[in-house]
């Protein structure tokens, strides 16, 4: 998955840079799907957003909301099954200089003509 951030050049002012719009493919398939509604992509660049947390705390509320699981486990559970969820992450995550672990996500910009 990557996210796509838009700013619309002609018409000027029309700003779609927060928030990020969620899509699932490359950045060739971003592309054309933006040619296929009609832009004119006028410049389109690829980069990683990096997020470091302070604290263990901090970085399982961070994940809370991309756990929709949580849903259908009772309440009585959550907090274990956080733990679990934030142990899985600690054994994948990309770590920072200082060997901390980050969560990465993959950005597509573009400038595009309606």
């Amino acid at each position: 998955m990557i996210y796509v951030n838009i700013k619309i050049t002609s018409p000027p002012s029309q700003d779609y840079t927060n928030p990020y719009y969620a899509f699932y493919g490359t950045l060739d398939d971003a592309c054309e799907m933006m040619r296929g509604s009609g832009f004119k992509i006028k410049e389109s660049y690829q980069d990683v957003r990096s997020t470091k947390f302070e604290s263990h705390e901090e970085h399982k509320g961070f994940l809370k909301p991309l756990l929709g699981q949580l849903d259908y486990i009772p309440a009585e559970f959550h907090e274990e099954f956080m733990e679990d969820a934030y142990q899985v992450f600690l054994s994948v995550a990309p770590r920072d200089d200082d060997e901390n672990p980050c969560w990465s996500s993959p950005l597509v910009y573009f400038k595009v003509e309606k």
